[in-house]
């Protein structure tokens, strides 16, 4: 099961409705958003690392599309 994760009223979905609104007819594919888990900010250093998206999260989005 993928952990949700939090696009309500993130950046992620500003960026994209602007996107979507300003340069639909330029898009080849479909907007993807890298988000973090919908979950609290842990206060772990280590919880951290694994809780915010990285380079694989990027990665895997970007062949989804593709």
């Amino acid at each position: 099961m993928e952990t949700p994760t939090s696009q309500a009223g993130s950046t992620a979905g500003e960026i994209a409705a602007i996107v979507a609104e300003e340069a639909f007819d330029h898009l080849d594919a479909p907007i993807k958003r890298v988000c973090a888990p919908d979950t609290l900010f842990p206060f772990s250093a280590a919880l951290e690392k694994f809780w915010m998206p990285d380079e694989e999260d990027l990665i895997k989005a970007v062949n989804e599309i593709m």
